[in-house]
């Protein structure tokens, strides 16, 4: 495979791999990361920035300097050739089957999804380029292993590309010694190759654009599609673009992102779950003032979610485009009573979105693609839309968006229960690479996994008793939960747990592991009495493999005389204990094991090993967010003459064998330094101190020798 220069390629090169990485199509990545990326990770900052005003008690509110766009007379532009009616749209993975089956399903659009619905392997990401092309082409029949053969039919679905969000990186494709953005690699490969395909079948290049948070980032994207027309001579103004309104800021926006892609526009969607899920993430530091209950009781007609509903359609016809309701997931099951009573609900709700405004919606199987369309017919006739039904009287306030207080409901241990399960079993498929699972009847996605533990989180940090058992959540019921939860489903059915000493706040050594595989990034990894084996974050066994670490992730196991290598970003609310060595990889010295305990988010873990010199191993743990964190780390009594990195957390409280922190710092990255050559030895205060100690001035503690 030819790479451009300053771009690599860090993932396997499977079969058909290099007709989507060609050399032009990665040259056209590597312009777009060049002029673009930047600002997105300013952005992204930005984002950080405004939670970190809404923690100090800040709130949300609709902004003073956009009230201009607000109050002008302006239209996006009109319905792009294959948008015009959207009364079904149908949302799944690009794997080859769901492929043919979306496009086959009866929907007037296709959701081809690389974002909440698919994982990020690097399989994935290109076979579903690969798929979306040769369907395009026409060349994406496919047989089961069972021998079912499935193939086109003649009135196909619209595509829409779900490219992943603004945050997410896609650690396969480096461009000058930095990851691209997931969301720029989705987009990219697809337009290039596909947006011509598009425009000669008589359609174009649509997206559904995730995860926004701000018109500032909706700004962004629309400079993307700017000059991604002009790189390949696609006439301005072809691509079309609906933005998920799927984070609680943004729905304070709406009318701006319309304005900021308004040649670009298609409309927007209601993502109910991931706004729901946006609500307690935003506001996790009010305590009770957004508590909600179960997540089942939190329907579209609470007043919060209503208001959210009614803005959205009022925002959408007011500047001409689609308004698109929220996702309707269950599955069809073989039991008629259930199927009866699912099917009454999914009416009524489409029922709902229907007379209220919107102009289709989504499903999540084909056998629900009927009853959506139904609903909406009954309204639209033979009408594309209800574009001119302005909803006028509609006048949401930034405090009717904010009343989450007054949604009715209870939580329940029914409801815990269902979160706990749903969140574990979604979690063990996510990381054995599939994004759309089916759980109790309902097609589930990464919003599931956000909502579950979100609201387990919530639950527990504010000792919520209990509606139907009059318990209190506590960590020790949630622990008893997971484990009746993990008993009912099929295979492993305990979570392994770590031995009790090591949950004791007194030093210890670690227990023996068992061995794994070499990663490929260990130097000497045809060695075997090198690391005697690593495994890496895709095939390592981290932590509760088949229960998705949601809660009590037990991290990086190891063998005698090494450490696993590894890398997992979770959804997480729960303990980490990460062992240390029984020896350490240099010279037999023992280490204590360390003992992290954090509140919630999400939390990157990263264990990197290195076989330097006479077996060095270097250590990383990372924190994406600032989460509340009790430490004890790992020390060693001996010098350690090799190159280090020196861990820097923010920490709410902790101890460790010099004392305890006296005040709350304010860093809470990961900051890679040089450790000199030599013995462990005190520095400045000003960069912390070597080895164990802590840097009372700054309430920064420095660890140079993990």
């Amino acid at each position: 495979m030819t790479t451009p220069d300053g771009v690599q390629i860090t993932g396997d090169n499977g079969e058909r791999y290099d007709e989507v990485l060609t050399a032009p199509a990665l040259a056209f990545l590597a312009d777009l990361h060049r002029t673009f990326d930047a600002r997105r990770l300013e952005l992204l900052q930005a984002r950080q920035d405004r939670y970190e005003k809404l923690a100090g008690g800040d709130t949300l509110g609709f902004l003073p300097e956009t009230r201009e766009i607000r109050d002008a007379d302006w239209q996006v532009a009109p319905p792009a050739p294959g948008l015009v009616d959207r009364r079904v749209e149908i949302t799944g993975p690009t794997d080859r089957k769901m492929t043919i089956n979306a496009l086959n399903s009866g929907a007037k659009v296709w959701l081809a999804d690389f974002e909440d619905a698919s994982t990020p392997a690097w399989a994935n990401v290109v076979e579903g380029q690969l798929n979306l092309r040769d369907a395009l082409d026409r060349t994406v029949d496919f047989t089961s292993p069972e021998g079912k053969s499935y193939a086109l039919g003649e009135d196909l679905a619209t595509i829409v590309v779900r490219p992943r969000g603004w945050h997410l990186p896609e650690k396969h494709i480096v461009v000058d010694g930095h990851p691209m953005s997931g969301g720029l690699v989705d987009f990219g490969l697809y337009f290039f190759h596909c947006a011509q395909r598009q425009i000669d079948a008589g359609k174009g290049p649509y997206f559904y654009l995730a995860k926004l948070e701000s018109h500032v980032e909706a700004r962004l994207w629309n400079d993307v599609f700017v000059r991604a027309q002009e790189a390949l001579g696609i006439p301005a103004g072809t691509i079309r673009a609906t933005v998920l309104i799927e984070t609680y800021p943004a729905a304070f926006e709406m009318e701006e992102i319309l304005y900021e892609l308004r040649d670009h526009s298609a409309g927007l969607n209601a993502g109910r779950w991931d706004y729901i899920f946006s609500v307690i993430k935003k506001f996790r530091t009010r305590g009770r003032d957004f508590l909600l209950p179960d997540r089942s009781q939190v329907t579209m007609t609470v007043p919060f979610m209503n208001a959210y509903s009614e803005l959205l359609v009022r925002s959408c016809h007011k500047r001409g485009a689609h308004a698109i309701g929220g996702m309707a997931a269950f599955i069809p099951s073989k039991d008629l009573e259930v199927n009866e009573a699912a099917f009454a609900k999914v009416e009524d709700d489409k029922n709902r979105e229907a007379g209220a405004g919107f102009d289709g919606s989504w499903v999540a199987h084909p056998g629900m693609v009927e009853v959506c369309k139904a609903a909406f017919t009954k309204v639209l006739g033979e009408r594309p839309n209800q574009l001119d039904k302005l909803r006028e009287d509609v006048h949401v306030t930034a405090e009717q968006l904010l009343d989450v207080a007054a949604t009715p409901g209870e939580v329940t241990e029914a409801g815990l229960r269902n979160n706990v399960s749903v969140g574990i079993q979604y979690l063990a498929s996510w990381l054995h690479g599939t994004g759309a699972v089916a759980i109790f009847n309902l097609m589930e996605d990464t919003a599931t996994a956000e909502i579950s533990r979100s609201q387990v989180w919530q639950w527990l940090h504010n000792d919520i008793v209990l509606a139907d058992t009059a318990q209190v959540v506590s960590r020790e019921l949630v622990e008893r939960i997971v484990d009746e939860e993990i008993a009912k489903l099929p295979g492993q059915t305990t979570r392994r747990r770590a031995p009790p000493s090591w949950t004791s706040r007194s030093p210890t050594t670690s227990p023996s592991f068992s061995p794994s595989r070499h990663t490929s990034g260990c130097p000497d990894a045809k060695n075997p009495s090198c690391c005697r084996g690593h495994a890496d974050g895709e095939g390592a066994d981290v932590g509760l493999r088949s229960v998705g670490g949601l809660v009590g992730l037990t991290g990086f196991d190891g063998v005698e005389d090494c450490v696993v290598v590894g890398s997992q970003a979770v959804p997480y609310a729960g303990p980490a204990l990460f062992p240390g060595l029984r020896h350490g990889c240099h010279g037999g010295q023992d280490w204590h094991p360390h003992r992290l305990t954090y509140g919630a988010g999400y939390v990157r873990h990263q264990a990197v090993a290195a076989c330097i010199g006479e077996r060095h191993v270097e250590v990383r743990i990372e924190l994406v967010e600032r989460l509340p964190v009790e430490l004890r780390f790992v020390h060693r009594h001996e010098p350690f003459p090799h190159t280090r990195k020196v861990l820097r957390l923010g920490v709410a409280t902790g101890e460790d064998h010099a004392g305890s922190l006296e005040r709350h710092p304010r860093v809470d990255d990961v900051l890679d330094r040089e450790r000199p050559q030599g013995p462990c030895r005190r520095r400045s205060r000003a960069r912390g101190v070597a080895g164990h100690a802590i840097d009372r001035r700054t309430g920064v503690g420095t660890f140079a020798d993990l």
